[in-house]
């Protein structure tokens, strides 16, 4: 435990105490201190204490916690982001402790991949911790994300031994503390060094996480900071070529941000076993939010991105063996495709940074795009997969997700930004709104369901007003239906019906009215049907049967002739009908044809302005 009065770390091993360093911490930047109570996804709990622990990125925050019943928990706290870890106890699998980033470990049924490796110190304490601890003491870490699941594992060796940590991620919400505990900064307190490049004085941004890396912004030396000390890494040339300014403020969606740093890289693409011979340069605008939130602006010759870190990360040995285009899928997410690979050297850094970033640094890299169809609404999504080795032992591999960003959007956000001109746009969205496709395709499918629901009606014969029968012989025949009544505007039907059988007729139907036989509805039309087998396949050709509809303006008397002028053979049966509809069944299918047709249309277009990757697969 840490005595709360002078600071100093006592440690118990049996019955011996003993008094160690001095522990000193800075404030957390969350809302959760030692005695306080909260809830984690739900339970209520209460902070007994914390240990924090620095390496070279940056720092975490391991929270001991208890709840109700005394079951103890672990909360780990690391970049605003939270995990909730609990002991192991079972047997490690040999090799794990030095491992190196890329292996794949089986723990508890799961397959688990060391994501990074290095050497930490622990800061300091307060409250009281389960084991003892040195300020100042080394500690090599091994942390693993599992393949597939969200389950980080996390291994700490030390002079104590190894000891091992199984957690989850959980939400920032579900870690429900009373704000007014939060201190009254979140950021740490801002201190001056003088720079070693040309003596001025240099403020160090009170950012949520110390900062490691600064610029002088008179010389453009840049330094790295350890605790009280520094160390100059290297000197900036000057460069002019830059969209945002170091302190630029805006906001992107709603979120207020302020630019802290800048890093400029140099990439060489390595295609079909081929390095480029020319690099290609990509600025990186390193944001934060008043939440202590970090986001990343990437501006490059494809593009304006904003890229986010995710805990998912993919196996790297698989990552590495992909090939360009080959795909590759996200458990329970995307489906990605290989798009570049290559090696990235930083060859510009300034401003404030929350972690060591030297010029020369380099960290090898693949890039998988996801297009989706344009139905699904869905952005583009690129899934960068980054790892670095160093020769102190220090390895990470790590995972980001990146969206497309106007450059004219970001122009408008920020204060004094240069619009970038980007050669292309590979994230940027549709042309056309995915909601336009989904109108092109709805409308589509309705007409289909208005042509059945046509083809359904149309079956009806409406009300039968006379019929004629007539059969075929060696003279022409004829015949007449009885008079029947029709009212202005009637819409009829006249339709003949035949039993030809291989075998054909020519019959003449006229609508007539019955005092002035004058026509208003003639049809001359031949009539065949053929069938039989052909090197065992059925066919048949022809109609025995057909349909013409009439509109008769006048009201009054009709009767309805036909006759069979010449036939394929005699006894040809032939059935002449009128009947009375209540609507021409050529609307709903000319109707619905149209939507289909609208519809496909509406659709392919939008498609249209969806690009395409991969034009040779698809």
């Amino acid at each position: 435990m840490v005595c709360t009065k002078c600071t100093i770390v006592i440690t118990r091993k049996g019955a011996q105490l003993k008094a160690g360093k001095v522990s000193l911490l800075a404030p957390a930047s969350s809302s959760l201190r030692v005695g306080g109570h909260g809830r984690v996804r739900g339970r209520r709990v209460e902070v007994l204490g914390r240990l924090r622990i620095e390496h070279r990125r940056g720092v975490w925050d391991e929270w001991f916690c208890e709840d109700a019943s005394g079951e103890p928990m672990w909360l780990v706290e690391e970049e605003g982001r939270f995990r909730l870890d609990k002991p192991i106890d079972t047997a490690l699998p040999e090799g794990i402790a030095k491992a190196s980033v890329g292996e794949v470990f089986q723990v508890l049924g799961q397959r688990f991949q060391v994501a990074e490796t290095g050497k930490a110190t622990v800061i300091g304490g307060e409250g009281q911790l389960p084991h003892g601890f040195e300020p100042g003491e080394q500690i090599r870490y091994v942390d693993l994300s599992a393949i597939d699941a969200k389950e980080r594992l996390s291994i700490e060796v030390s002079t104590d031994g190894v000891v091992a940590f199984i957690g989850r991620p959980i939400s920032a919400a579900l870690v429900d503390f009373p704000k007014t505990w939060r201190a009254d900064s979140p950021r740490e307190e801002g201190q001056t060094i003088q720079c070693e490049g040309c003596g001025s004085a240099l403020d160090i941004r009170p950012l949520p996480r110390p900062v490691k890396t600064l610029t002088c912004h008179y010389c453009g030396s840049v330094h790295a900071l350890y605790g009280d000390q520094s160390s100059l890494l290297g000197k900036n040339p000057p460069r002019d070529d830059f969209h945002l300014m170091v302190g630029a403020r805006g906001r992107l969606k709603g979120v207020a941000y302020e630019v802290i740093g800048r890093m400029v890289y140099e990439s060489f693409e390595f295609d079909d076993g081929v390095w480029s011979t020319w690099p290609s340069e990509s600025h990186e605008y390193v944001l934060v939010d008043d939440a202590g939130n970090f986001v990343t602006i990437e501006v490059g010759d494809e593009g304006v991105a904003v890229s986010r870190k995710t805990g998912r990360v993919p196996q790297l040995a698989a990552i590495k063996r992909m090939a360009w285009g080959q795909r590759f899928r996200q458990p329970g997410g995307r489906t990605y495709r290989q798009y570049e690979r290559g090696r990235s050297t930083l060859v510009y850094v300034d401003g404030a940074l929350p972690w060591v970033a030297k010029v020369n640094d380099q960290l090898d890299f693949v890039d998988l795009i996801d297009v989706p169809n344009i139905w699904s609404g869905l952005p583009p999504e690129r899934l960068s997969v980054e790892w670095t080795a160093d020769k102190a032992g220090e390895a990470e591999v790590e995972a980001f997700i990146a969206h497309d960003l106007s450059p004219s959007l970001l122009a408008r956000s920020f204060d004094e930004c240069i619009e970038p001109t980007p050669k292309k746009q590979v994230l940027r969205p549709p042309r056309r709104s995915p909601a336009l496709a989904r109108f092109g395709g709805s409308w589509a499918v309705m007409g289909l369901v208005f042509l059945v629901v046509a083809g359904l009606a149309s079956l009806g014969d409406g009300v039968l007003l006379g019929q004629a029968v007539v059969y075929a012989g060696a003279s022409p025949v004829s015949g007449q239906t009885e008079v029947f009544s029709l009212e202005d505007d009637a819409l009829v039907s006249v339709d003949l019906s035949t039993n030809a059988n291989n075998n054909w007729l020519y019959a003449e139907v006229d609508l007539v009215h019955a005092d002035s036989g004058i026509s208003l509805g003639f049809v001359g039309r031949e009539v065949s049907y053929y069938h039989g087998t052909e090197g065992g396949e059925r066919w048949s050709e022809g109609r025995k049967t057909w349909r013409q509809v009439f509109v008769v303006s006048q009201g009054g008397q009709y009767r309805l002739k036909v006759s069979l002028s010449e036939a394929g053979q005699q006894g040809v049966k032939a059935v002449a009908s009128v009947s009375k509809l209540d609507f021409d069944p050529k609307v709903p299918y000319q109707a619905s044809f149209f939507m289909m047709i609208a519809g496909i249309f509406i659709s392919v277009w939008s498609v249209a302005g969806r690009q395409n990757l991969w034009p040779s697969n698809d």
